[in-house]
């Protein structure tokens, strides 16, 4: 067995240069961007999760007022528990029980239908009577549950990832500046 001995000496020292800095920028605003567009497509599936459950027990579908918040903040446990479930199944599951997978994947399938059903509800319940079609023709309604189906899918499955992802990338982020800042760099920068 060989034995490896450290060198007498000081440490090397951390530099900072420019290119780390501009990396670190953009990267750091990219993360952020990103989760802010990603909060805004769970918001959107949300708000057509909740009115499906809404229509469910028969209160009104007013989307401008879930979008703004104008209804029982509870309502949000729907999605924000189909959220964790959903990033429990995709974070650790080769760790979960085969059963528990099972109720991940269904989880994601009921929250795609309600989502799906809440758009196509609202597009052809609210969005084209606010154009003035009250009586849409059938290739406007399957246009709408096509739709309806393509945003729901974006909805469930994205948002939830790219949240995750962009935390992380912050999270690391942080970590890069806070080790700077305890000393990690000679504080001289160089081109």
């Amino acid at each position: 067995m060989t034995m490896v001995h450290a060198t007498q000496g000081p440490a090397p020292r951390f530099v900072v240069t420019q290119e780390l800095v501009s990396r670190l920028t953009w990267v750091t605003l990219g993360a952020l961007a990103t989760l802010v567009i990603a909060g805004a497509l769970w918001w959107i599936g949300s708000a057509f999760t909740i009115a499906f459950f809404r229509f469910l027990a028969g209160k009104p579908i007013d989307i401008s007022a879930i979008m703004t918040a104008r209804i029982y903040v509870g309502w949000y446990a729907i999605p924000v528990t189909f959220s964790a479930i959903e990033i429990a199944g995709w974070k650790v599951r080769g760790d979960l029980a085969f059963r528990i997978r099972r109720l991940a994947s269904g989880v994601t399938g009921v929250d795609m239908s309600t989502t799906g059903y809440g758009l196509f509800v609202a597009i052809v319940g609210t969005y084209l009577p606010a154009i003035g079609i009250i009586r849409p023709v059938e290739w406007m309604v399957y246009a709408a549950l096509v739709l309806a189906g393509l945003v729901a899918w974006w909805c469930t499955l994205a948002p939830e990832r790219y949240i995750v992802e962009s935390v992380g990338q912050l999270i690391e982020n942080v970590k890069t500046i806070i080790f700077i800042v305890r000393g990690g760099s000679n504080g001289k920068a160089t081109k």
